[in-house]
Formats: C-alpha cells, sequence, structure tokens
C-alpha cells in the first residue's frame, strides 16, 4: 500500500511536486521504493513526465570495455585515482570528474570488495 506524507518530499524539488499536482499526480513511496500516482486517466500515449537521467553508469564487465563518461568502445585508460573507472580520453575524464569525484574515494576506500567483483588486472 502507497503512503504519502506532506512532512516529507521524498528528495523531489518542491516545484516539481508542485508542477505534478497541478495535473493530479503525487509522489508516493511504498516498500518497494518511490513512484508517481495519477489521479485521473491518461490516454493512451500521453507524456506524463519527461526528464534527462540523473546519472548513468558502466557496470559489470563492461567497465573494462566502455567508457564511463561518452560510453564509447575504444582504447580505454583507468581513473588515475581509484584504478578502476575507465575513459577513452583526458576530455572524457575531466567532464566526468564532478560526479566521479565522491564515487571515486568511495570505491578507493571499497577496492578490497570492488576487485572481487571486478579484478582489476585489465
Amino acid at each position: 500500500m502507497a503512503t504519502e506524507s506532506n512532512e516529507r518530499d521524498f528528495g523531489v524539488p518542491k516545484w516539481i511536486l508542485e508542477r505534478l499536482a497541478e495535473h493530479e499526480i503525487r509522489v508516493a513511496v511504498n516498500e518497494k521504493g518511490r513512484g508517481l500516482v495519477a489521479g485521473r486517466d491518461f490516454g493512451s500515449g500521453s507524456i506524463i513526465i519527461r526528464s534527462l537521467p540523473f546519472s548513468a553508469a558502466v557496470a559489470g564487465k563492461h567497465i573494462q570495455e566502455y567508457c564511463n563518461k561518452c560510453g564509447h568502445k575504444k582504447e580505454l585508460k583507468k581513473c588515475s585515482q581509484c584504478n578502476y573507472v575507465r575513459y577513452c580520453s583526458r576530455d572524457c575524464q575531466t567532464k566526468a570528474w564532478k560526479s566521479h569525484k565522491k564515487e571515486c574515494e568511495y570505491i578507493k576506500s571499497k577496492l578490497d570488495i570492488f576487485s572481487k567483483v571486478l579484478p582489476l588486472n585489465s
């Protein structure tokens, strides 16, 4: 059963909650996570919400094959800090640094775990 609370914003900016409410849509949370709940019917094919992705990441064995910024499959170089995430160019690494910085610190602190998930031999 989904629940809603006026005391929490569920991490959604207030302006988005207000715009959703204008269209009878609310944010709800249950044991499976956070989602949108419509208070009315929408026609087939209606665009209810559109958003750019917040983040994207290369995962699993593919981390050795694709650039973590642009996703291209090229010759890759490891991040010089964590030696885990890979980039196709210095430009991609520089552009990704703002979002990778905290991730990089975490990876460095957990390298023993990361190396079990994906060997760092290449």
